[in-house]
């Protein structure tokens, strides 16, 4: 009798909560089950060995194998769309029995799917519909080629923000998130250039909802995130770790730097005007200048009954690129907000449940602090070595050895709404942060060790503090 697999995670899960493997089928003549993880390139990363348990099976919870492979990195200035080194692991697992410390393969399982994020104790998988797109094919009238429909429905960008609009500074940085290969690739159709999201399409709106610009690229390796090499490419070429996962930059300052955004002129930073000669983007209003209130970021599939029939893009140019726009796969509206402070805005970036970048802005009071342990040693003072003895006025004595410099900083938000309250947790429990203050990004530490859940109807109006510390340390002189 073969040793079967009764018991697995979902095909796509996080990968700090259970993660269990259930085997059965062992035969009183073998000593116990054997479980082997592979790594995408079939290459072996962990053999584990189990003798059965009083109801004849073995559980095996590979989650902290699993999240030895995963980890974060710094994607907080991207310009277009960027990779997620570290979010996740394809892996697959060889399954069988061990006998006299020999180990006998039964069976391999499909591919699966683990992201650096977790989930309430009380789950033991994670439900990825809402995030994970999975489009129905439906075939071209022009040809025998299926095109992917979404069917109007759009999922979730990973993040839990609970409102429908960020509200956001013209000078802030942000990324979205987004799963970045569909979850039905393997299930018959051919996807074809589908099993990939094909474009960016950023609306820039004025404050009477009329579209002033619309500024569209597509997702690839030029721009940034692959495995797409480029806009005119026929085909897929195979997934890495990092393309799983892709982002978005989606902040005003992503858009500045990327030059997708409408250009300003005046003393009124949104005050905009048509750029002639900029070919990701396309001038909709009628007018010649306007104010931008607020704008959309989508992801998108690409028409393959377009491509079928006239071939790839010419261009990577908004124009060339519009007419093989697709379904919606992902939205978000941001609503520009710019309150007036005394205080400079301190933006925070931190991991949050799924293993992206989000991101919040304390804009109240905040705090500066550079705390200094000074090692020293006692010089003493004269002209030991010279020809005549004298004594330094201005050395000897007490002299600083080396300095230990930490950075300190206390941010405070403004007053917000309960549910934003509720959804800062993700902030205070995320393992990394990143603080952009003074022009720069900075690694940090979050030393506030208590999070309080507040709320209107107990707190009234309310604020949260956040104490962090830079992680690097300022490098000085000795004395």
């Amino acid at each position: 009798m073969a040793v079967t697999i009764t018991q697995s995670p979902n095909r796509f899960n996080l990968a700090y909560q259970p993660n269990v493997w259930t085997l059965s089928g062992l035969l009183s003549s073998e000593d116990g089950y054997g479980l082997v993880v592979r790594d995408r390139l079939n290459q072996t990363i962990a053999i584990i060995k189990q003798p059965a348990n009083p109801a004849g099976v073995a559980h095996f919870d590979i989650s902290k194998i699993l999240q030895s492979q995963l980890g974060t990195a710094f994607y907080e200035t991207t310009q277009k769309v960027a990779e997620t080194p570290g979010e996740a692991f394809e892996y697959s697992v060889s399954y069988g029995t061990y006998t006299d410390g020999a180990y006998s393969s039964d069976g391999t399982s499909a591919r699966y799917f683990v992201y650096n994020g977790y989930d309430d104790w009380r789950n033991l998988n994670w439900n990825d519909t809402p995030f994970n797109p999975s489009p129905l094919p439906v075939l071209c009238d022009n040809g025998p080629v299926d095109n992917a429909e979404y069917s109007g429905s759009t999922y979730s960008y990973l993040t839990n923000y609970p409102n429908a609009e960020y509200p956001l500074r013209s000078s802030s940085y942000h990324t979205l998130g987004f799963m970045n290969k569909i979850k039905n690739y393997d299930s018959g159709p051919n996807w074809d250039l589908n099993v990939q999201p094909a474009f960016v399409r950023i609306r820039f709106y004025d404050q009477t909802d009329n579209l002033i610009q619309t500024a569209i690229y597509s997702i690839t390796a030029a721009n940034g995130l692959g495995p797409r090499p480029d806009y005119n490419s026929t085909s897929i070429p195979n997934y890495n770790n990092d393309q799983y996962v892709g982002v978005v930059g989606a902040g005003p300052q992503n858009l500045k730097d990327a030059g997708l955004w409408p250009s300003s002129t005046g003393s009124i930073w949104n005050q905009v005007t048509q750029t002639w000669g900029n070919m990701s983007v396309i001038w909709n209003l009628a007018t010649s200048s306007a104010l931008v209130d607020h704008y959309i970021v989508d992801i998108m599939s690409i028409d393959a009954c377009e491509e079928f029939q006239f071939g790839p893009p010419p261009s990577d140019n908004a124009t060339d690129l519009e007419p093989y726009l697709g379904d919606v796969i992902y939205t978000w509206t941001f609503k520009i907000d710019d309150p007036c402070s005394k205080f400079e805005d301190v933006t925070v970036s931190f991991l949050n449940q799924y293993g992206v970048k989000d991101y919040f802005t304390f804009d109240r009071r905040n705090t500066y602090n550079v705390n200094t342990k000074r090692q020293e040693y006692f010089k003493t003072n004269g002209s030991w070595s010279a020809s005549s003895f004298a004594i330094d006025q201005h050395s000897g004595g007490s002299t600083v050895f080396s300095s230990d410099i930490t950075t300190n900083m206390t941010l405070s938000s403004n007053w917000m709404d309960d549910a934003t309250s509720k959804w800062l947790e993700e902030l205070y429990t995320s393992p990394q942060v990143q603080v952009y203050y003074d022009g720069e990004w900075h690694p940090a530490v979050i030393t506030t060790s208590r999070y309080e859940q507040k709320n209107y109807s107990r707190n009234k109006l309310f604020q949260h503090n956040l104490e962090i510390k830079f992680a690097n340390k300022k490098r000085v002189q000795r004395g």
